[in-house]
């Protein structure tokens, strides 16, 4: 009978969890329509809840799939986990505080269009919807200014930190690892 294996985790670099978030992005694509959708049903309904809803597919995707499947498509093609510093295995609020920047960030932005969306046509365009928010600041552009500021500044955690941890990742007490070597048992 062969030996089991064994093995040992490391802390992934900055690099590697970069390409997995793009690959993640790529496959988002597919989800585009879904929130094309949305964002039209939102100005046609002069409602901002089909836009929240498109814009949210994305963390909650990412949150069942981490619970599930410790990390994303782009994680595990990468040879990546999200596993938690204590090795207990991930809940669904782990799973979740991992996202919880994001999904502020995609409240926040939500109700910032929301602020303007009764006053727009139900027939405009990007470019359009943009002016409009220069036009009419809101205190929710604020907070996903403050929000955006600390998810990209997170990253930089990862880069000066020994065990390559962001921000979202200490909050949930988690960290995203990949396999440094493997060893027989014993």
């Amino acid at each position: 009978m062969p030996e089991p294996i064994l093995i040992a985790w490391r802390p992934a670099e900055l690099w590697r969890r970069l390409v997995a978030k793009g690959i993640d992005a790529l496959l988002f694509v597919f989800l585009l329509p879904l929130t094309g959708l949305g964002i039209q049903a939102a100005f046609y309904l002069h409602n901002i809840g089909p836009f929240a809803l498109g814009l949210a597919l994305f963390p909650v995707l990412e949150i069942v799939l981490v619970k599930f499947h410790q990390g994303t498509p782009g994680k595990r093609m990468l040879g990546l986990r999200v596993l938690r510093v204590d090795t207990k295995a991930l809940s669904w609020q782990d799973s979740i505080q991992r996202e919880i920047l994001l999904l502020v960030l995609v409240v926040t932005l939500s109700l910032q269009i929301g602020s303007v969306l009764p006053a727009l046509p139900g027939d405009i365009d990007q470019m359009a919807l943009a002016q409009a928010l220069q036009n009419t600041p809101s205190n929710w552009a604020i907070v996903s200014d403050f929000t955006s500021a600390l998810l990209l500044g997170s990253f930089l955690l990862v880069l000066f930190r020994p065990d390559h941890r962001s921000l979202p990742d200490i909050w949930a007490g988690t960290v995203v690892v990949r396999p440094s070597q493997v060893a027989p048992k014993g």
